[in-house]
């Protein structure tokens, strides 16, 4: 694989896609569909409606559910499907 090949792949991450999605519809969708806690889901949405325009409801939201949170989530449905 060339550099630029690597660069490409890097610039299109779970961790990109996700820090840079501007719809807080979908990043509820993602954080449910990988079955996080109602609790903390009901906290990240009330955070992110107290304020107005979606980039901010986002980055609100992300505070409360960072990626890292994706992955564990993620890993954590990964094993239980065994």
């Amino acid at each position: 694989m060339t550099n630029s090949a690597l660069i490409n792949r890097k610039k299109y991450s779970g961790r990109v896609a996700y820090d840079e999605k501007m719809n807080l519809l979908c990043l509820l969708w993602l954080t449910e569909a990988l079955g996080e806690n109602p609790d903390v889901l009901k906290k990240a949405v009330d955070s992110a409606l107290a304020y107005n325009t979606m980039p901010e409801q986002c980055q609100a939201y992300r505070k409360c559910i960072p990626f890292d949170r994706i992955v564990a989530l993620a890993n954590d449905l990964l094993n239980t499907k065994d």
